[in-house]
């Protein structure tokens, strides 16, 4: 059998990055085996409903039970015509997402799915008011045609990219829909995981990518250029926030006369690196360090190394129950929630980006703490990102390479705070350089807005 998949070049980033099927991948894709497969998924998927998912929304309650039974079909919220359908995996991309969705209020209806509950409260919170906001479906094809039906949608919008899962849900429902992806990211992790997905990319019929380097990851999966549009990356539009939050506050207060800094989604074994470069600095003496695992899981190991180090620190969980006068002899807090630390960059003198140290890692999004002004300190994690946005030149942020030098880093900046601070005026330039790139998103989904007329809004 032969494949229409054309041959695909090496890619600039990985020689290995391409979607040419292997002989396995074609058998599993002939009709009669896919049907096969896919029947057996949706049994067993059927079985995890009856004994798995029920199990836990009878154990932990209302909420849980709200989402089951969006993710099967059935919704609380009155439906209507001509919607733009928006998917957001991670906390991440639910961000990214926000500039969009505001700026989109006025033209469009939108319904979005977002993968994971903790997620898809943060949308609520950010775009609730002007979009709908629900639970991904089940990969069953009745959930997913309940869904297209009832909220009238007309187009998919892929945010980053990187999970294909709403295509496959459309193949499962039997629909074509015209789909977009923007802010467009093609990495070697979204290859390996998502490579029985990549096909679907030859159905998008636009992308709107952050930088030249994916636009030619892109070209060469067998992307036409024509398809293919440089838009920049939406996490380094940032905005203000309308005052400091009471967390910020409650921080600020905290610090008793002492700087911030943060050590931002950081991985394991970085928060043993992050606390001995803290320590190197200066310690509680001289600062107060905000940790913030980016993993869930990390909570209670990183707690456990905080106390067999004999650290003094408070958890963020805990943070309303502690005195005023117990918690401000802290020296570290471990920021134990998710959705609360980019309302808390403001206060910080810099931040460390976490999973930059590791080997191997791919750092996470700086431009938080940039767009507001705050200077950023990474490993070579972090060279991917700021070469894609032409910021290699250390503009707004310092490179190192071990503990050591993050370590020097922290106390030069403790030393002179003014250093810091020049630097951080640096960082808000380069991150708020490309006022347009909202723009040109907007443009790649032009086409499935309908034509200005009078503002639609989410109900």
């Amino acid at each position: 059998m032969s494949s229409s998949l054309p041959a695909a070049p090496s890619s600039p980033r990985n020689p290995v990055f391409r979607i040419q099927p292997t002989v396995g991948e074609r058998i599993l894709w002939w009709p009669p085996v896919a049907w096969l497969v896919g029947a057996l998924k949706q049994g067993i998927l059927l079985l995890r409903i009856g004994l798995i998912e029920s199990f836990f929304a009878l154990r932990y309650g209302k909420r849980y039970r709200d989402a089951l039974l969006q993710r099967l079909g059935f919704f609380s919220a009155p439906g209507y015509d001509g919607s733009l359908w928006l998917h957001a995996r991670s906390t991440g991309e639910v961000r990214v997402m926000v500039p969009v969705v505001r700026a989109l209020a006025g033209r469009t209806r939108m319904v979005i799915t977002v993968t994971l509950l903790k997620d898809v409260r943060l949308a609520q919170q950010e775009v609730g008011d002007v979009a709908t906001v629900l639970n991904i479906p089940l990969p069953l094809g009745f959930t997913v045609r309940r869904l297209l039906d009832h909220y009238g949608v007309r187009g998919l919008i892929l945010i980053e990219g990187t999970d294909l899962f709403p295509m496959e849900l459309l193949r499962l429902a039997g629909r074509r829909l015209p789909v977009r992806v923007i802010n467009g990211f093609c990495s070697e992790l979204t290859f390996r995981l998502q490579k029985n997905l990549l096909r679907h990319y030859l159905l998008v019929e636009h992308f709107g990518v952050t930088s030249e380097e994916e636009r030619q990851n892109y070209l060469s999966l067998g992307i036409s250029p024509a398809r293919l549009t440089v838009t920049g990356d939406l996490k380094r539009v940032g905005s203000a926030e309308a005052g400091e939050s009471a967390l910020a506050q409650r921080l600020r207060s905290l610090c008793d006369g002492r700087f911030l800094l943060i050590a931002a989604s950081t991985h394991e074994p970085e928060e043993d690196l992050v606390l001995e470069a803290f320590a190197r600095a200066g310690g509680g003496e001289r600062a107060l360090l905000l940790l913030a695992p980016r993993d869930r899981n990390r909570f209670e190991p990183v707690a456990r190394l905080l106390r067999d180090e004999s650290w003094k620190f408070v958890r963020r969980s805990e943070l309303a129950e502690s005195s005023a006068q117990g918690a401000a002899a802290v020296d570290v807090i471990l920021l134990d929630t998710f959705g609360e630390l980019k309302e808390l960059f403001p206060v910080a003198l810099g931040a460390f980006i976490g999973n930059t140290l590791n080997p191997g890692g791919e750092g996470h999004n700086p431009w938080e703490a940039m767009a507001i002004g705050v200077p950023v300190v990474a490993g070579p994690g972090l060279d991917g990102i700021m070469q894609r946005s032409e910021t290699a030149d250390g503009r707004g942020w310092r490179r190192v390479t071990d503990l050591g030098g993050l370590a020097e880093v922290w106390s030069r900046w403790l030393s002179d705070p003014s250093a810091a601070r020049d630097l951080g005026v640096e960082a808000l330039a380069r991150g708020q350089a490309d006022a347009g790139e909202l723009t040109a998103i907007l443009e790649v989904l032009e086409p499935l807005l309908p034509s200005p007329g009078p503002a639609a809004t989410s109900s």
